[in-house]
């Protein structure tokens, strides 16, 4: 696996997300990243993040493994 230092998030897109609101990680990514081959990678880091509370509210909400679902709760 590759290891990127964090995934391409694009902090303003996600700070725009409203609570509740359910998304998945190209809704969030930033612009100028093009991947290529390595987009289930760093979508991959992105999960891990979340995880790891890197993003305070940010939840996994469905994990159907071809497609991540997030939600952003309060916190």
């Amino acid at each position: 696996m590759d290891r990127q230092k964090k995934s391409h998030v694009d902090l303003e897109k996600l700070n725009k997300i409203p609570y509740g609101q359910s998304f998945e990680y190209k809704d969030i990514v930033d612009e100028s990243f093009h991947p290529g081959n390595k987009a289930a990678i760093d979508v991959e880091k992105f999960k891990e993040e979340v995880e790891k509370a890197i993003y305070p509210g940010i939840n996994v909400l469905e994990d159907k493994g071809d497609r991540l679902l997030y939600r952003k709760d309060e916190v």
